[in-house]
Parts: C-alpha cells; sequence; structure tokens
C-alpha cells in the first residue's frame, strides 16, 4: 500500500542526486563523472610478468608451430559441407584464411598467433578454450599410463590423442 509513494520518492530523489552531481562536475567541483575510462584491454594488458612467466611463456610458443590457417583448415576438415570458420576464443574473431595460427598440441584447438602470445604472455598456460595443458606430456611419461590401462582393461588406445 505505501511501497509505491516510496519507490516514486527514490526515484526522485535518485533523479536530484544525478541532476546536482552532473551542474556540480560541469562547473569542475565532482569528478565522479570521469571522461576517460581505461579501455579494457589496458587494464587486462598492464600488468609486467615475471621473468620466470616470460621464459616458460617463450618455451613453450617455441614448441607450438605456427601454420597457415587456410592449411589447417584443409588438415582438420576433409568433408565437403560448407561450414563456417571457427572464431578464435580469445579475440572473439573469425579465423580467415590470410590468418597465422598456432595449433595445441593436446586438443588441437587453434587460435590466432598473436592472440595466444599475448595469453601465454599473462601466464595462462591452459588452453584457453578447454582448459587442457598446451603442449602433450612427454612421451617417457605416458609409458606407465599406458601399461596401467592395458593390464586394466585391455585398450591403450583411447590415451593416445590424436587430433
Amino acid at each position: 500500500m505505501y511501497l509505491k509513494p516510496v519507490l516514486i520518492l527514490l526515484h526522485l530523489l535518485h533523479q536530484i542526486f544525478y541532476l546536482i552531481s552532473l551542474i556540480l562536475h560541469r562547473i569542475g567541483l565532482n569528478p565522479i563523472f570521469q571522461t576517460a575510462l581505461p579501455d579494457n584491454e589496458e587494464v587486462i594488458f598492464s600488468a609486467e610478468p615475471s621473468p620466470a612467466v616470460k621464459a616458460a611463456a617463450a618455451s613453450i610458443k617455441s614448441q607450438l608451430p605456427v601454420v597457415d590457417y587456410i592449411c589447417f583448415f584443409k588438415s582438420k576438415h576433409t568433408g565437403g559441407g560448407r561450414e563456417q570458420p571457427p572464431v578464435c576464443a580469445v579475440c572473439l574473431q573469425f579465423m580467415e584464411a590470410r590468418d597465422q595460427v598456432r595449433e595445441l598440441g593436446n586438443c588441437c584447438h587453434a587460435f590466432h598467433v598473436s592472440c595466444l602470445d599475448r595469453w601465454l604472455d599473462l601466464g595462462r598456460f591452459s588452453c584457453p578454450l578447454c582448459r587442457s595443458t598446451l603442449l602433450p606430456p612427454p612421451a617417457g611419461s605416458q609409458r606407465g599410463l599406458l601399461l596401467l590401462k592395458l593390464l586394466i582393461t585391455g585398450e591403450a588406445s583411447s590415451l593416445l590423442r590424436s587430433c
């Protein structure tokens, strides 16, 4: 019963506060209204990574292949159907034939080279899409898992993931 008049009064007070703040800002007395907010990309990418992160990122970059997107697309999609090109999960832009991409070793997802390099420079060492590790484990480290899988189920092929 009394709720509607209270809501109207609160809304009116809010409008009056906004108007007063705007007037004070116009004459230079109220810093609430900022004219230039920082760009999101500046905020996200402004922190300087540590030397250990830089070294790890450089190591991973050197191990991930850079290919033309058209070569990557032809090797992955042999079907004759007309498919929409995938979107880079970092920048959310379509991948085009002229783009250079990095294909990840574990999950076989591909991203623009510059996007994935920035992702790595921030110290993020997992796939931006599925969060799997960027590189497959060294060949010797899977031998024990394969043997265990073979003993338990009799099938070790499910551990060997191919793109």
